[in-house]
């Protein structure tokens, strides 16, 4: 990798988290973020952006595999094979090709644990990934995948200070989900709740704490306020509408078909659903709430020039993401106008500047979940390991709702139900 004019190869295991990539170097042991502000471009021409504050020390550039992957002290031969999905060059969704014989991750760094993963979550980025079209682009060659559950090992080693044991039921995220066993820092893990399954464990690292984030931390969503939800049928949008649910909001859903209206309210428990599809949602929005408008705005889609129709005086809207694939340009004057304010959330880049909160907010959502006040939501599909290529292809489609998720290893506990 070319960092500021040098090349090194010091990289001992590559991550991903929420929007954040990151990896580790083995000279220091220090955690390096992904970020926007040094340009760097990586032995295959792929482009990245990394801290300034990484590393410079030139070495020979052959030996960095893919994160969570093997490490340069091992060569090929050596290490055992599992199932799943290996990437050498950027491929369609539809070229993905199932694998009996791929390499096993191998740990090389003192914080590495290995996991065997039994579901991974499946995500519109990892779509975007594999066609090298999104923000950050692992070295090849590279499995994908980024959320799982799954359990410790049982030859996986044990950090210092680490408190989880081989056979503990774990999810989190990390590159290499779409195989058997992957390779993470443990502390990016989280232990699975009791009477939660592997399926719906896989859903919950990026969907809950981006929703939670998005409408306590960012919107300050108070009891009786109005709440839009867009997409509410949709991973993050049915945690939304259950999280401001839980904050005492009266919720508008809005989706794009009758079925995921329906989703919206019987799964997420929205007061009230709008069909974005159509011309003209925005008065029945406005009629809903009495000519008032609503509160809060959660947008994953990309619709915040139309929400603005809607907004209250005072209002605030949460920018979750652009799933639409648009970005959008802003009438500013209506934001003044109207004296909102326009807020963005990229969860995962609160590991780089407040590394103690997600530590914070996954314990009020584990909470939170304990009380039965939310509840994960996967599709009543839930993938074969095989079938990576046709669980990509419904979810670009829109065919899914809730969470999709893959089964990689079969369990009782993986076996779970869309039923609340």
């Amino acid at each position: 990798m070319v960092m500021g004019g040098a090349i090194t190869n010091n990289v001992s295991n590559y991550f991903y988290l929420s929007g954040v990539c990151g990896f580790i170097d083995e000279l220091d042991g220090k955690c390096y973020w992904v970020d926007d502000l040094e340009p760097v471009i990586t032995a295959e021409g792929e482009h990245l952006r990394v801290d300034e504050g990484a590393p410079t020390e030139a070495e020979d550039i052959s030996d960095w595999k893919l994160g969570s992957m093997r490490s340069r002290s091992v060569t090929e031969g050596e290490v055992d094979d599992m199932r799943g999905y290996i990437i050498n060059k950027y491929i369609k969704p539809s070229e993905l090709k199932f694998e009996n014989n791929i390499p096993e991750p191998t740990p090389s760094h003192p914080n590495h644990v290995i996991v065997d993963v039994y579901s991974a979550g499946l995500n519109y980025f990892d779509f975007l990934q594999l066609q090298g079209k999104y923000q950050t682009q692992p070295p090849f060659p590279w499995v994908p995948g980024c959320e799982f559950g799954g359990k410790i090992a049982k030859n996986s080693p044990i950090p210092k200070g680490c408190p989880l044991r081989a056979g503990d039921s774990v999810f989190g995220a990390a590159q290499g989900a779409c195989g058997e066993q992957l390779v993470c820092d443990w502390h990016v893990l989280q232990k699975i709740p009791a009477g939660m399954t592997f399926d719906q464990a896989a859903s919950l690292t990026v969907t809950w704490p981006t929703s939670y984030e998005a409408l306590v931390g960012r919107a300050n969503v108070q009891p009786g306020e109005w709440v839009l939800v867009h997409a509410a049928a949709g991973g993050v949008g049915l945690l939304a509408v259950q999280i401001a649910k839980v904050l005492g909001a009266k919720v508008i859903g809005t989706a794009g078909s009758a079925d995921k209206l329906e989703v919206a309210k019987k799964y997420g428990g929205a007061d009230y659903t709008v069909d974005y599809s159509k011309d003209g949602w925005q008065k029945e929005v406005m009629k809903i709430t009495g000519g008032h408008g609503v509160d809060v705005v959660y947008d994953p889609v990309g619709m915040v020039q139309k929400s603005l129709k809607v907004i209250a005086w005072d209002g605030r809207i949460v920018v979750i993401g652009f799933a639409a694939g648009a970005i959008e340009k802003i009438p500013m004057n209506l934001v003044l106008l109207k004296n909102i304010s326009l807020v963005g959330l990229h969860w995962g880049a609160y590991y780089k500047h407040e590394p103690e909160h997600p530590a914070k907010v996954w314990s009020e959502l584990l909470a939170l979940y304990a009380d039965g006040k939310i509840k994960p939501i996967i599709y009543t599909e839930v993938y074969k390991h095989d079938a990576l290529a046709k669980g990509l292809k419904d979810l670009v489609e829109r065919k899914t709702w809730g969470k999709a998720v893959m089964r990689v290893r079969d369990s009782d506990e993986g076996k779970v139900s869309a039923k609340l």
